[in-house]
């Protein structure tokens, strides 16, 4: 998943990953219904993480071989995981 412009060690990806994954899974047999295959969350945290460092939508969405919308919806879905997520939250000092 890694390719030079993008570099990220493996393992920052994966501990990123265990924070959120279980908000990116969905239900297969839902989307087997509708005929498509369910977007990984690997697939899904790559493409937030890669569109936030400045990566362009259109050059994502064709290297993970989903469409500008299906990119949009995961984009925003992974950033929802990432802000929601219990060991991700940023407490500040408090003042006395």
């Amino acid at each position: 998943m890694n390719t030079p412009d993008t570099y990220e060690p493996p393992e920052d990806f994966e501990l990123l990953l265990s924070f959120v994954r279980e908000k990116l899974i969905v239900n297969e047999k839902q989307s087997l219904r509708r005929g498509l295959s369910p977007i990984i969350p690997e697939i899904k945290l790559y493409c937030a993480v890669r569109w936030l460092a400045g990566g362009s939508y259109t050059d994502i969405a064709i290297h993970c071989n989903i469409s500008v919308t299906s990119f949009y919806r995961v984009v925003w879905e992974s950033v929802d995981a990432i802000n929601s997520a219990p060991d991700l939250i940023i407490s500040f000092p408090q003042t006395p």
